[in-house]
């Protein structure tokens, strides 16, 4: 089993400082000349240090697959059983990942050839009055709500400040405009045909290098807020492992000397499922005991035959909840806790095959010791899971470095083309993964014979 130490930890770190880094950049100088060597040089870290972590992730492996490496992860207390909010913090990744990607679009958009005109000829903001209004088209975004979009005639200031300029261009307002109200202007008074930008003042100066404007700042803080809340919800006290009875449930739990096997793979479900449940495989721990054996499945986050290596041989106590009037492939709540006191959660079938061992009431204290941390902290999937996944990622990272580069500058097709392989490689990712575990979890099961129940539990797909 891949434990996280300390060097991988870092690397995780310095990762997403690049990412945040790289926002800070955006947000500091919204627009800039092409290549933007800050951006650049923000992702070269966070490329850096990805490849240190993969690099330590596959090739490490704990024989023991102790959680000693790594500190805080044991000694005394209770350590929190962290695949139950392995989705949850999924989920806040991509968040986080896709502000720097809206902040990086909406700087891309900005870098024109008519703003790269402007400058070359001497920009100048000013205060303009609006002389005539052309058009005015009614517009409505979920994001944004209704705002109009008029193409006006302004006057501006010429190049000696005695006479006056007639630009046309367009303004966005949250009402129409009309002669007489004043707009802020980017133009080059020298030569006013290179074209004009109309709109707040704080928007135009970030045209020129400037901070973003505080409508963007305002929308990605807000937009924020989402992946704060998900990861405070992430580590609620329901994730911790509580006291044997209460993490199983009501009922009389049963208890059954074990020795962890090997890996295995099963489908099962829980009792009344869904009707929005898909079928599903899910790896698992086959437990040996004299006369018989139990399956323990586990998160889909844990790689069964990098686990069953790492516990291989090691003796512990289950314990789970019998019910009455089951159906064989139903599933109950389990826990595992070794003689050294990890514990790994999961689920158990009720099935009443002969091999099934049902165990013994618990009557009494528990026969082995508390749960004191969670066995872990990790363990990577094999690398022909992740691998097609890495590829698109990487794709993606390529993309975004691409765009810092200028790679599209003057050439939309080419932009958009980057931008869509950046948004749709962690989507592709997520779908690999995906489908290459369950291939892999199909050819478990047929190898160790595991469970067959057609209808799956819902887990963790992340």
């Amino acid at each position: 089993m891949r434990e996280r130490d300390r060097i991988t930890a870092a690397a995780s770190v310095l990762a997403w400082a690049g990412v945040a880094a790289f926002l800070v950049c955006l947000l500091v100088r919204m627009v800039a000349p092409y290549p933007r060597w800050d951006l650049l040089g923000c992702m070269s870290v966070s490329a850096v240090a990805a490849a240190v972590w993969w690099l330590r992730a596959c090739g490490r492996s704990t024989p023991g697959g102790g959680a000693a490496d790594f500190p805080g992860r044991g000694g005394k207390g209770t350590s929190r059983w962290w695949p139950a909010r392995r989705g949850v913090l999924v989920s806040v990744a991509f968040i986080a990942l896709y502000m720097p990607f809206e902040a990086l679009s909406a700087s891309a958009s900005a870098t024109t050839p008519t703003l790269a005109a402007i400058i070359s000829s001497g920009p100048r903001i000013a205060t303009v009055t609006i002389k005539k209004v052309h058009y005015t088209h009614r517009k409505t975004l979920k994001s944004v709500g209704t705002y109009f979009v008029s193409g006006v005639t302004v006057k501006a200031p010429g190049p000696d400040h005695a006479t006056d300029e007639r630009l046309e261009g367009t303004v966005e307002q949250s009402d129409p405009p009309r002669p007489g109200d004043r707009v802020g202007a980017l133009y080059a008074p020298d030569n006013p045909e290179a074209g004009s930008y109309l709109g707040r003042l704080s928007a135009l100066r970030s045209l020129l290098g400037g901070p973003a404007p505080p409508g963007e700042f305002g929308l990605l803080a807000l937009y924020g807020l989402v992946p704060l809340v998900l990861a405070r919800l992430s580590y609620r006290t329901a994730t911790t492992c509580r006291p044997i009875d209460d993490a199983l449930g009501e009922g009389q739990p049963h208890t059954l000397r074990v020795r962890v096997e090997g890996a295995t793979a099963g489908s099962f479900h829980r009792p009344f499922p869904s009707a929005t449940q898909s079928p599903r495989l899910a790896p698992g721990l086959r437990l040996s005991s004299p006369g018989g054996s139990r399956d323990l499945l586990h998160e889909r986050c844990l790689d069964p035959e990098a686990l069953a290596n790492a516990l291989s041989n090691q003796h512990g106590w289950l314990y789970w909840v019998p019910m009455a009037d089951h159906r064989p492939e139903w599933v109950t709540d389990a826990v595992l806790v070794l003689d050294d006191g990890r514990y790994l959660c999961g689920v158990t079938p009720l099935g009443e095959a002969p091999h099934m061992l049902q165990g013994e009431p618990l009557g009494g204290p528990l026969p082995g010791p508390e749960p004191s941390r969670a066995i872990g902290p990790y363990a990577l999937w094999h690398s022909r899971v992740h691998l097609p996944a890495a590829v698109a990622y990487a794709v993606s990272f390529l993309a975004v470095g691409l765009i810092a580069a200028g790679a599209g500058y003057r050439n939309g097709t080419l932009e958009s083309l980057c931008f869509s392989m950046a948004a749709a490689g962690p989507i592709v990712g997520l779908l690999s993964i995906r489908f290459q575990r369950q291939r892999y979890l199909r050819e478990l099961r047929r190898r160790t014979g595991g469970l067959t129940a057609s209808v799956p539990n819902e887990g963790n797909s992340a």
